[in-house]
């Protein structure tokens, strides 16, 4: 997501994405207010607009009409992001990477 934001705001930089994981599976879910417009509004799978706090004896309905809560499962983000890397020039992904060593001089990064 980071990497996609970055290439359409700088497209005149190169990004390299070293990922460790061979490949992409469904491992978490993502749950988040709605507040910004974002490149993976068409992977949200459920929003609600009214939730519940329980304390004890306590309970307390809200609900928000400006603000939806909304929750993407990961193997729908990782194909919607997959698909917007594979789109932009400036994008490598280089899947199962192993980074042994990282260093960073004023000039460059070496990365083995």
């Amino acid at each position: 997501s980071l990497a996609i934001h970055i290439a359409k705001r700088e497209p005149h930089k190169r990004l390299i994405i070293l990922e460790s994981r061979s490949i992409y599976q469904h491992d978490r879910t993502w749950s988040f207010w709605n507040v910004d417009a974002h490149p993976f509004e068409n992977q949200i799978e459920q929003t609600w607009s009214q939730w519940q706090v329980r304390y004890q004896d306590c309970e307390l309905t809200l609900d928000s009409s400006s603000y939806r809560y909304c929750t993407i499962p990961s193997e729908r983000f990782y194909k919607a992001a997959m698909k917007q890397i594979s789109l932009l020039s400036n994008i490598t992904l280089l899947m199962d990477c192993q980074v042994a060593s990282l260093v960073e001089s004023s000039s460059n990064v070496t990365i083995e």
